[in-house]
């Protein structure tokens, strides 16, 4: 998971992709070919992403337009959203929603 807190430019993207995609591939993936989901975020679609990707060998899943109910990540934000309107103190700084979605990410693995 990566927060972050400023509008996406392809060259923060693909520093993203470097530092945690590449790694999860590798690690998840050791031996088979791992196909990567986007969805249609301009920056995703840009001929320097694209060729980064290419560079790296990541095949894409084929995104239809339109789509982004079908994107497993709106689930897993609705989730947050639920779990938040349900706590008794709601977070009020950055730090504290953070920490609340990271701890309730730790439980939901362990």
């Amino acid at each position: 998971m990566k927060f972050v807190e400023k509008i996406l430019k392809s060259d923060d993207y693909q520093q993203i992709l470097k530092e945690g995609l590449l790694f999860t591939i590798e690690e998840q993936y050791p031996e088979a070919n791992a196909i990567f989901q986007q969805d249609l975020a301009p920056y995703y679609k840009l001929e320097s992403t694209k060729k980064w990707l290419t560079e790296k060998n990541i095949e894409i899943l084929p995104w239809p337009a339109n789509s982004l109910d079908l994107n497993p990540i709106k689930n897993v934000l609705n989730d947050i959203k639920k779990a938040i309107r349900n706590e008794k103190v709601l977070p009020i700084t950055k730090a504290e929603l953070k920490s609340g979605i990271i701890f309730r990410k730790i439980q939901s693995i362990t």
